[in-house]
């Protein structure tokens, strides 16, 4: 009888191979949820739904967690959801799983647990919290709030608050009754705020809400104060400027206006990158900002001065230029000796077109600057806000042309005792050559904005 029993499928096998017949497959895992929390003793419901593919009737077994036994159920049509109730009689967490049949007994995997959590049977919720924190804060300054319940069973309580600005906190961990939780937070607007908890206990039996606590946000704070001690320095080559200030009580952050451009920092320092005429630093809070603190970049502009060639040799023409730290221009005759360390520049028609020349680049020469100059190019003088370019000892002077002059008295390449200007050629109108000129006071500083 055992042979013939398990001929009969190899045969049906053997003719299902040969023949192309339909192979029957199991339902589809049953999908399954319920009730989260219950109380021992309570009726507890879970659902269940799962599909065949050969749209036959499917059955069901639930396995509760406990040691309740196992019984499938009646056949149900394919994809009905069926509903089970459970009592549990003790307390603790239980995995709820269910698998499915077909009506040849063809049987799906079980089901991802589903977790309950069942409580003692007279089990009383945590008392409403109480909430703690300041009355008045800032905006965007993070606030530390607690919340505190006792639970009368002495259960663990988890907390939840509402900030009353319509952001909510996920449940805490568990804590023991009667410890508090602690939260930061930061309200992004003005107003009175009513900050709210709940509490539950580690059954879910939930508190009422607490009393709101009240906290004034960016209400009747005055603006911080100016930032102090603000200092700067040439960096880049000449071509940026670093900014250094006091940090200021209260304030959140600092802005950095230039060039038309607000920039936005918590640190206390800050390289700008753009030539400007004027750099300002403020502090600023939740209700204010301060009084700005400036940096004066402009350079200085000459309108006007007469030089000469060098080749004139009346002692009451001026062949050469030079500046005073505060950004005048003083006009020099090289036939007294007295004048000549304080020249920057020569303007030298001896060999040729007139030419910007260093002072030490004759023999023996003048000083020993190494100054130099470059090709703007522009003719626009205000154009001309950056010196860069190819720097020469010696260029032509053209007429109606700008250049930019870098001043290196020690003759080291760039450094902090390096000024620099520009010159904008007017007229040369034989020997006489006529120059409008700017220069910037800041020491390093390659930027020469004039308007």
């Amino acid at each position: 009888m055992r042979h013939l029993v398990s001929f009969v499928p190899l045969a049906l096998v053997l003719l299902s191979a040969s023949t192309g017949c339909w192979r029957n497959k199991p339902p589809s895992v049953p999908e399954v949820t319920s009730d989260t929390a219950a109380r021992a003793g309570d009726t507890l419901q879970a659902l269940a739904s799962s599909t065949d593919p050969e749209g036959e009737e499917v059955s069901y077994l639930f396995d509760w967690g406990d040691t309740t036994s196992l019984e499938w159920t009646t056949a149900y049509a394919s994809g009905r959801t069926v509903v089970r109730e459970h009592v549990y009689t003790d307390t603790g967490k239980f995995s709820i799983s269910v698998k499915s049949r077909d009506s040849d007994l063809l049987e799906s995997d079980w089901s991802t647990g589903s977790a309950v959590l069942i409580g003692p049977q007279r089990n009383s919720p945590p008392t409403a919290p109480d909430v703690a924190g300041p009355d008045a804060g800032g905006l965007l300054a993070q606030l530390r709030f607690t919340a505190v319940a006792t639970d009368p069973d002495s259960h663990q309580i988890a907390y939840c608050l509402s900030w009353g600005d319509g952001d909510t906190t996920a449940w805490s961990l568990l804590v023991p009754s009667g410890v508090p939780s602690a939260w930061h937070h930061a309200f992004l607007d003005s107003g009175v705020y009513e900050v709210t908890a709940v509490a539950r206990d580690r059954f879910h039996l939930q508190s009422a809400w607490s009393s709101p606590k009240l906290v004034a946000v960016g209400v009747g704070l005055p603006p911080p104060s100016e930032p102090a001690n603000l200092t700067y320095e040439a960096t880049g080559h000449g071509n940026k400027l670093k900014l250094e200030w006091d940090s200021v009580a209260g304030a959140l952050g600092y802005r950095v206006r230039y060039d038309g451009r607000t920039m936005v920092t918590s640190d206390t320092e800050y390289t700008v990158d753009t030539a400007s005429k004027v750099v300002e630093v403020t502090a600023f809070n939740e209700v204010g900002e301060s009084q700005a603190v400036t940096v004066d970049c402009e350079a200085v502009v000459t309108a006007s001065i007469e030089v000469y060639g060098k080749s004139d040799s009346s002692p009451d023409h001026p062949q050469a230029f030079g500046f005073a730290t505060d950004g005048k221009v003083i006009t020099y005759a090289l036939s007294e000796s007295s004048n000549w360390p304080m020249v920057d520049y020569i303007m030298d028609d001896e060999s040729g077109p007139m030419d910007f020349s260093s002072p030490n680049t004759y023999w023996p020469p003048y000083n020993n600057e190494d100054n130099t100059i470059a090709d703007a190019p522009t003719t626009d003088f205000d154009a001309a806000t950056n010196a860069d370019g190819d720097f020469y000892t010696k260029l032509e002077a053209v007429e109606g042309m700008v250049y930019y002059l870098w001043i290196d008295p020690s003759a080291n390449g760039w450094d902090l005792e390096d000024n620099f200007a520009k010159a904008k050629v007017m007229s040369i109108a034989g020997k006489k050559v006529t120059l409008k000129l700017a220069f910037q006071t800041i020491p390093g500083l390659s930027w020469l904005v004039t308007d």
